[in-house]
């Protein structure tokens, strides 16, 4: 996730997290797995997507505050048959949301 200066117009502080597993199953499954102890949830549940967007149904999300971040709702998608990049940018774009997966197998 990245947070932009509204001041400045730059990104000034970013969170990363390298050890997160996006694994997609037939039938439009998915599942987050790998670190999930601190900055991200495990999510599950269902996923669609067209040419330009991919949403995510997140079982595990509840309505309100939350700990940790969630897979859930629409983001723009880029795959390019090795990286899949998902990004999302908030109602008064200051913020991005950005995941960068690489593929590891079929």
């Amino acid at each position: 996730m990245s947070v932009k200066n509204n001041s400045t117009g730059v990104v000034d502080s970013s969170v990363k997290d390298t050890a997160l597993i996006l694994k997609l199953t037939a039938p439009y499954h998915f599942a987050v797995t790998g670190d999930t102890a601190t900055i991200h949830a495990g999510s599950k549940g269902n996923f669609g997507y067209d040419g330009n967007f991919m949403r995510f149904l997140d079982s595990t999300y509840k309505a309100g505050p939350q700990a940790k971040r969630h897979l859930v709702g629409d983001y723009q998608y880029y795959y390019n048959g090795t990286l899949l990049q998902l990004q999302r940018v908030n109602s008064s774009l200051d913020t991005v949301l950005r995941y960068d997966f690489n593929k590891t197998s079929n």
